[in-house]
């Protein structure tokens, strides 16, 4: 009893429930836009079906850096709770002073929740790069004739024809245009190699310069 009344239990108590719920709320949101999920989910590779998979997979991906249901509850429900109390002034001056410090950083702590996915922005930096590999090398067919033997090859002013980067790597992706020239048609030129994004989606150019996506997977599961 002197412990309780040392804390104010009864004081305090909705203090102490609402700074559990945004203590679990907090760690929750710190697991999984860690990225952890991911990782760990990576593990299962070759032991459950493609289709299992690459599904989980791209679904934690895409969304292990947003808002999530759990913590967007937990810091809604704390802020909102510790609104009301605060504001019906059934507890003392201190304990309304708590919650309504519990109840703003709940509040700050939700708003980087809204950015945008890692993985998104990697697909959205990839297709753009894509499209302007696909200039280059119509540029590069324009004057030579033919598409090059290769990704490595310079434009005819001595620049590089694309410049590889942390996202988008040109000796890792697959290239078909050696050799072939536009008269031949439409074909596909330059796609994305195995597993280069989450759930094995794969962007392909085709050699008139339009960028799609696609997942090999989905053909071949029921």
């Amino acid at each position: 009893m002197k412990l309780k009344q040392f804390f104010r239990y009864q004081e305090f108590k909705w203090v102490y429930w609402l700074a559990a719920v945004f203590v679990l709320a907090g760690l929750w949101r710190i697991l999984w836009n860690s990225g952890v999920t991911v990782s760990w989910w990576q593990r299962f590779y070759g032991t459950l079906d493609d289709a299992v998979f690459f599904r989980w997979e791209e679904f934690l991906a895409l969304n292990s850096h947003r808002n999530t249901f759990i913590a967007g509850a937990g810091f809604t429900l704390t802020f909102v709770l510790g609104l009301l109390l605060e504001l019906s002034g059934r507890l003392s001056k201190r304990a309304n002073w708590c919650i309504l410090v519990i109840a703003v950083m709940a509040a700050f702590m939700h708003l980087p929740c809204l950015c945008r996915g890692r993985e998104a922005t990697q697909r959205i930096f990839c297709q753009s790069r894509l499209k302007g590999l696909g200039v280059a090398l119509t540029a590069y067919a324009g004057t030579y004739g033919e598409f090059p033997c290769d990704l490595q090859v310079t434009m005819p002013d001595g620049a590089p024809l694309a410049e590889s980067d942390h996202y988008f790597d040109l000796k890792k992706m697959i290239y078909h245009g050696a050799g072939k020239k536009p008269s031949d048609g439409t074909f596909l030129l330059v796609e994305d190699p195995f597993r280069n994004h989450a759930g094995d989606l794969r962007h392909r150019l085709n050699s008139k310069g339009t960028v799609s996506a696609a997942h090999d997977w989905k053909a071949n599961s029921p």
